[in-house]
């Protein structure tokens, strides 16, 4: 079973990688968080080709890091498999985004569509 974990407003740490914890480690201070709306885990779909798995794939983001390049880095998993990706190879469908916020869909579930 993974260890890997949610990094939430923080970049890993060479401690994290020691533990196994992370996806990845960008050392020498030379990342900074990336800040979704949510809180990590988030779910999402790959678009992106460069990750090693097939396009459409439905991902959890644990991790993302803005490195000293500009690039946003995405760490995910996919079942007991990790992988990296650019911010620009993910996206988050409506369906991602109803399964990341139970409270929107509990919402649309109780609203009255009947006029």
């Amino acid at each position: 079973m993974s260890k890997r974990r949610a990094l939430n407003g923080r970049v890993a740490t060479q401690a994290d990688q020691d533990a196994e914890e992370v996806i990845f480690y960008i050392p020498d201070a030379r990342s900074v968080p990336y800040r979704f709306q949510r809180e990590l885990p988030l779910r999402a779909r790959l678009v992106g080709e460069t990750s090693g798995f097939p396009v459409g794939t439905e991902i959890e983001i644990l991790q993302a890091e803005t490195g000293d390049t500009g690039d946003v880095l995405i760490g995910f998993m996919v079942g007991e498999d990790e992988g990296i990706c650019l911010l620009h190879e993910v996206e988050r469908s409506i369906r991602t985004f109803f399964y990341d916020s139970p409270r929107l869909v509990n919402l649309v579930k109780n609203r009255d569509y009947a006029h």
